[in-house]
C-alpha cells in the first residue's frame, strides 16, 4: 500500500468554520493513523471572495489546534508550489486544460453573459432555478475557435461530459452513488479570468500531489462524478473518497455563521479551550467502538478510524460541548486555570480578596470561563434582603435560630479547604446530620419501593400484588458519613437505586394509585416528625397542602429534556436526546392523570415557569416570593 497522504485545501475567505476545521482533523487523523504526510494547500483561486488576513487566521488555527502540517506553503516537501494562484501562475492548469482540448474532451466557450442568462429556467413545485449548457460552443469549427481566440473574444474553457449512460463513483463512507450522465452539465475548467475552477484545479492538484484520501463535506457529493469523469479522462487513478456529513444546529438546520458559534475563533471567543473543541469537533459524524467521548489528540490519532463514520447529519450540540469543556476545566492544571480566569474575577472583583482561592471555588463550578462573573459578583456587593425571610413557621425558624445556625456552619466553612462540589455536598450533608436535619428525595424512596416490589419478585404488571406489597413496607430515610441513605424495611437499598431495572420497576408503578397514596402517607409522616427538606414534584400541592408558601415550578419538555442530559453526560451516562423527552412527555401524562394526587399546580400556587430562566434567577424569584 502506498503512503496515505492526505490534504487541508481552504480558502481564505475569513474565520475558520467548524466543517472546516473538521475536514482539517479527519484528514489529519486519516494521515496520522496510517503514519501518512498531511498537506496544507490554499485555494485562492476566487479571487472575488479573498479576505485579507485570511491566510493568518488559516495557520494560527491549523498551530493553535495542534494539525501541524507535514507540507504547505511554509514547508515545500517536493510538490510546490502549495497556493493555487502561484501554480496558475505557471501555467499549470492551462496546460491540462489545452490537452483536454487536444483530446476532445474539453471546448472552448464563447457564450456571453446574456446568452447564458436565457438558458436558465424554473423547474419544481418552488420554481427553483436551474441553467444547463446546451454545448453551443461545442460545434463550433476549428477556424470559428481560432479566429474568436486571435480576436481576443473573452471565453471560457468547459469539459465535455457524455449525454448518454451512467457514471458511478464510490465514497468510502456513503458506498456506490450513480448518476445519469445527462444530468452532468459541461462544468467550466479555466474560467474567462484565466484563473481555475476549484472542480478542475482541485482535481489536477489533487493527482500531481499524489494525494490518495480526499475528505471534504458532503456537499461536494454530486460534484464528484464530475471529478471522476476528468481523472478517467486523463487515465489517472482515482483518490479514495471520504465525503463527511452535514453538521446542523439544534433545529437540524444548517450551521450557519448566524449561529453565532460557527467558527473556531468563535468557540474562542465564547469561553472554549482548544483541547475541547478539538476533542467535540472529532465526534461530529465519528464514533470510537467503545463510545468513549474525551481524547486528546494522541489518543484520536491512535483511534480514529474513518470507517466510523456516519452517513447522517451531524447535529452540534452546544449542551454537550459545553459539558466536555467543563470536563476540560476540571482537569486543567490550577496555574494555567488562574492564569486564564484572571480577567473574569478582576471584571467583577475590586476588593482586597484573595483571588486565587476564589479561583478555586469556581474551577469545578463551571464549564466556560465568562460563567465565572455571575458565580462570583457576590463577593463585591452582597445583594439587600429582609431578615423576614428566615421566618418559617411549619420549620419553626425565625432570624434567632437562623443565626445560631449560620454562626455554626461559618466556622465549619471557613475551615474547609475544599470548595469542589462533592465535597461541599458531604460537608453540608454531615452538618445537616450533626444538627438533626434530614434532606428528603422523594425520588428515591419512589425507587425504594419499586426495591421492595422486585424483591418480592412482582411484575410490575401485577397490580394487585403491588397493592398488596404496599401494606406492608416502611420507606425510611438516614444519614451514613453524611450521606443519605435509604432504607426498605430496616434494609439499606442506597446502592440499588440508579439501576435500570429499579427504574423501569418505579417509572411503571408510580402511576397505581395505591403506590402513590403509600409515598404520600411517608412523606407526610417524615414531615411531621422531623426537620426537612423535601425535594419532589408535587410537595407544595399534595405532601404539605397547608405550606405558607406554594409555588408550582416548571418548564418546557424540551428544556427540561436538555436539562436531564446535560445531567446524565456529566456523569458519563449515554443518552439520547430525543428518548429523553419522549420519557419526560410520558411521566408527565402518567403523574397529571393519576387518581392519587394528581400533579397540578395549586389554586393558591405561584406558577414560575424557568424555561427561559437561568439558575440564579429561578432562586432570586423564588425568593422574592418567600420574603413577601
Amino acid at each position: 500500500m502506498s503512503t496515505v497522504r492526505t490534504r487541508f485545501a481552504p480558502s481564505p475567505t475569513g474565520r475558520m468554520h467548524v466543517g472546516n476545521l473538521r475536514t482539517a482533523l479527519y484528514a489529519y487523523l486519516i494521515a496520522k493513523h496510517e503514519n501518512g504526510s498531511f498537506m496544507l494547500r490554499i485555494e485562492d483561486t476566487d479571487q472575488e471572495r479573498f479576505v485579507d488576513g485570511a491566510l493568518d487566521i488559516i495557520y494560527r488555527t491549523l498551530a493553535k489546534t495542534g494539525l501541524v502540517h507535514d507540507e504547505g506553503p511554509d514547508k515545500d516537501g517536493g510538490y510546490g508550489p502549495y497556493v493555487q494562484s502561484e501554480r496558475n501562475a505557471q501555467g499549470i492548469y492551462l496546460k491540462y486544460a489545452k490537452q483536454l482540448i487536444e483530446q476532445g474532451d474539453a471546448y472552448y466557450c464563447f457564450c456571453t453573459k446574456e446568452r447564458l442568462e436565457s438558458l436558465k429556467s424554473n423547474v419544481g413545485e418552488d420554481g427553483k432555478e436551474i441553467s444547463v449548457y446546451d454545448k453551443h460552443c461545442l460545434h463550433l469549427s476549428k477556424e470559428e475557435v481560432e479566429a474568436k481566440l486571435a480576436a481576443g473574444e473573452p471565453h471560457v474553457i468547459r469539459f465535455n461530459m457524455p449525454t448518454e449512460g451512467t457514471t458511478t463513483f464510490h465514497d468510502d463512507i456513503y458506498g456506490d452513488i450513480t448518476v445519469q450522465n445527462d444530468e452532468l452539465d459541461d462544468l467550466i475548467l479555466i474560467k474567462s479570468d484565466g484563473y481555475p475552477t476549484y472542480n478542475f484545479a482541485n482535481v489536477i492538484d489533487d493527482h500531481l500531489m499524489n494525494i490518495t484520501h480526499v475528505v471534504r463535506g458532503n456537499e461536494y457529493l454530486s460534484s464528484s462524478p464530475k471529478y471522476n469523469r476528468i481523472y478517467e479522462a486523463f487515465g489517472w487513478e482515482i483518490p479514495t473518497y471520504v465525503h463527511c456529513p452535514l453538521i446542523t444546529n439544534e433545529e437540524h438546520k444548517k450551521l450557519s455563521k448566524r449561529s453565532g458559534h460557527s467558527s473556531y475563533e468563535d468557540l474562542l471567543e465564547q469561553g472554549f479551550l482548544t483541547e475541547a473543541i478539538v476533542n467535540y469537533v472529532a465526534l461530529l459524524g465519528w464514533c470510537p467502538q467503545d463510545n468513549r467521548e474525551i481524547f486528546s489528540l494522541e489518543e484520536l490519532v491512535k483511534e480514529f478510524d474513518y470507517h466510523h463514520m456516519s452517513k447522517s447529519p451531524a447535529v452540534f450540540d452546544m449542551t454537550k460541548l459545553k459539558w466536555m469543556n467543563g470536563e476540560y476545566i476540571k482537569a486543567m492544571d490550577f496555574d494555567k486555570f488562574y492564569e486564564m480566569a484572571l480577567p473574569y474575577i478582576q471584571s467583577v472583583i475590586k476588593k482586597d480578596l484573595d483571588l486565587k482561592k476564589i479561583a478555586q471555588m469556581v474551577k469545578t463550578r463551571i464549564e466556560v470561563f465568562p460563567d465565572i462573573p455571575d458565580l462570583i459578583d457576590f463577593f463585591e456587593a452582597v445583594p439587600e434582603y429582609d431578615v423576614a425571610m428566615y421566618t418559617h413557621k411549619k420549620m419553626k425558624t425565625n432570624p434567632e435560630i437562623s443565626l445560631e445556625v449560620l454562626n455554626k456552619i461559618i466556622p465549619v466553612l471557613e475551615a474547609h479547604e475544599d470548595y469542589t462540589n462533592d465535597a461541599l455536598y458531604e460537608l453540608l450533608c454531615g452538618f445537616a446530620k450533626e444538627n438533626g436535619y434530614i434532606y428528603v428525595d422523594t425520588g428515591a424512596m419512589y425507587r425504594g419501593l419499586a426495591i421492595h416490589f422486585l424483591n418480592l419478585g412482582i411484575d410490575p404488571k401485577d397490580t394487585e400484588k403491588i397493592i398488596e406489597a404496599c401494606k406492608d413496607v416502611e420507606v425510611t430515610i438516614g444519614y451514613e458519613s453524611g450521606i443519605q441513605q435509604i432504607y426498605v424495611n430496616g434494609e439499606n437499598v442506597t446502592a440499588k437505586l440508579r439501576t435500570e431495572e429499579v427504574g423501569n420497576m418505579a417509572s411503571m408503578t408510580s402511576a397505581i394509585p395505591e403506590v402513590r397514596g403509600k409515598l404520600l402517607e411517608l412523606q407526610r409522616t417524615l414531615a411531621r416528625e422531623k426537620d426537612v427538606i423535601m425535594d419532589g414534584r408535587d410537595i407544595g400541592t399534595h405532601v404539605l397542602p397547608d405550606a405558607d408558601v406554594k409555588i408550582y415550578l416548571t418548564a418546557s419538555v424540551e428544556i427540561r429534556a436538555k436539562r436531564r442530559y446535560k445531567e446524565l453526560v456529566e456523569k458519563g451516562v449515554q443518552c439520547d436526546l430525543k428518548e429523553i423527552e419522549k420519557d419526560i412527555e410520558e411521566r408527565d401524562y402518567r403523574d397529571m392523570t393519576r387518581k392519587v394526587a394528581p400533579l397540578k399546580k395549586a389554586e393558591d400556587a405561584i406558577l414560575v415557569d424557568s424555561s427561559d430562566m437561568t439558575l440564579k434567577e429561578v432562586v432570586n424569584t423564588i425568593s422574592r416570593y418567600c420574603h413577601r
